[in-house]
C-alpha cells in the first residue's frame, strides 16, 4: 500500500498524458425526473425517521449525502442501476443505497464502520416504511473487505472523501477483482486530485475502466463536489 501511496504522489509532479474521456450519453429525461422524485421520496423519509438529526459521520464531521438531483445524475452517468446490484461503500443512513432500490435496483447493500453503527437503525427504521426488503446495512472496515463480502455487485458508489488511504486502495482492488463489476463512482478528495490517478489504480493488465466527464454536484451541506464515473472497457478472464 505505502508504495502505492508515494507513485501516485511522484505522478502528479510528471507530465502526464491526457486523460482519454468517454462521452456521456444524452440524458433519458424523463427517466432521470422519475428516479429525482424516487430519491425524494427516500431522503423525506430519512429526515422523517431521524427527526431532523444531524447525521454527520463519527470522526470526521462530514456527511457525504448528495441532493437529490445530484445523486439521480451520478446514477444516470453509471449507466443506471436498474435490475443491477449496487453497493455502497459508507453506507451511513442508507440514502443511497434506499434511492438505488427506488430507481429499480435488485439489490444495494452497503458497508460501513462499527462506530456509526446508530446510522443503521434509521437506515433500517427508513427502509421499512419505505417498504424496502432487499437492503442490507453491514458493519465493517472497508480496508478489511474482501471480494467474496462483494460477489454479484455492479456498481459500486464510495463518498471516499476523509476515507483512509489504505481503504481506498482495497476499495480500488475490489473493483478489479469482482468481475460482474461494470460502473465505479468515486469522488475527489485529499489523497485523489484528479480522475487520472484513480484510473492508473483501478486498471491493470485484466481490467481496464475508462472515464466519464467529471460530474460537479452539490451535497445537502451545499458543498461543490466532483463526481468521478468509470466505466469498465474490458475484463480479461
Amino acid at each position: 500500500m505505502a508504495s502505492a501511496r508515494h507513485t501516485t504522489k511522484r505522478k502528479r509532479n510528471e507530465k502526464q498524458a491526457p486523460l482519454k474521456i468517454k462521452s456521456t450519453p444524452d440524458p433519458d429525461t424523463s427517466s432521470l425526473k422519475e428516479n429525482i422524485e424516487a430519491i425524494k421520496k427516500v431522503y423525506r423519509t430519512v429526515q422523517q425517521t431521524c427527526g431532523g438529526a444531524d447525521l454527520n459521520i463519527s470522526g470526521l464531521g462530514i456527511s457525504g449525502s448528495l441532493t437529490p438531483n445530484s445523486l439521480a445524475l451520478v446514477f444516470q452517468a453509471m449507466g443506471g442501476v436498474q435490475d443491477g446490484y449496487l453497493i455502497d461503500f459508507g453506507i451511513g443512513a442508507g440514502r443511497v443505497t434506499m434511492s438505488a432500490l427506488m430507481c429499480k435496483a435488485k439489490k444495494a447493500i452497503g458497508f460501513e464502520l462499527p462506530s456509526n453503527g446508530h446510522l443503521e437503525i434509521i437506515c433500517n427504521a427508513s427502509a421499512k416504511k419505505l417498504g424496502i426488503s432487499n437492503q442490507l446495512w453491514k458493519s465493517g472496515d472497508i480496508e478489511y473487505i474482501t471480494s467474496k463480502d462483494c460477489s454479484g455487485m455492479s456498481a459500486v458508489y464510495s463518498f471516499w472523501c476523509g476515507m483512509p488511504f489504505d481503504a481506498q486502495m482495497n476499495l480500488m482492488k475490489l473493483c478489479q477483482q469482482v468481475s460482474t463489476v461494470k460502473s465505479v463512482c468515486v469522488f475527489r478528495d485529499k489523497n485523489w486530485i484528479s480522475p487520472e490517478e484513480v484510473l492508473e489504480s483501478l486498471n491493470n493488465n485484466n481490467v481496464q475502466f475508462e472515464a466519464l466527464p467529471t460530474i460537479h454536484v452539490k451535497t445537502l451541506g451545499r458543498e461543490s463536489k466532483q463526481a468521478w464515473v468509470f466505466l469498465k472497457k474490458s475484463q480479461v478472464c
